[in-house]
């Protein structure tokens, strides 16, 4: 994955990873694929003597329909917007008008209900890398 990420930023796509997931997880893992802090979007947590007491509240993605107003914020200035992913929050954005594309992900959860959704609106469902290499022509 690290190595399609390359190519794509090599030949001038932004690459940005957006997840209802917690920023301080994932953190760690995003940046091991070659990901920049400003690249990650996901919750994160609020701190009180280094015990989690809550979301940030003024976080979308704390909220439905955030993975939208993420995307909508970030692509406002691309040509095409794709969306790669394998839940169902990623194919409501793109519903929702965030994407030009949706690439529904199958490597790491294949998910039937995501799998139906993209098939439905004639959307691509790969399940492995070089076949998401070969469908964006990277």
């Amino acid at each position: 994955m690290a190595a399609l990420l390359r190519q794509l930023r090599a030949q001038g796509d932004e690459v940005h990873a957006v997840s209802g997931g917690f920023a301080d997880l994932l953190g760690p893992v995003l940046g091991d694929l070659g990901f920049g802090r400003s690249e990650i979007h996901a919750n994160e947590f609020i701190y009180q003597n280094d015990h989690v007491i809550g979301l940030d509240p003024d976080c979308p993605l704390s909220r439905n329909g955030g993975k939208a107003e993420i995307l909508n914020r970030i692509s406002r200035h691309a040509n095409t917007t794709i969306i790669i992913g394998d839940g169902m929050t990623d194919f409501e954005a793109f519903e929702q008008g965030a994407a030009d594309q949706f690439i529904g992900f199958g490597v790491i959860a294949q998910r039937e209900v995501v799998l139906a959704a993209a098939e439905w609106a004639g959307e691509s469902y790969v399940r492995s890398v070089n076949a998401l290499a070969s469908l964006l022509k990277v």
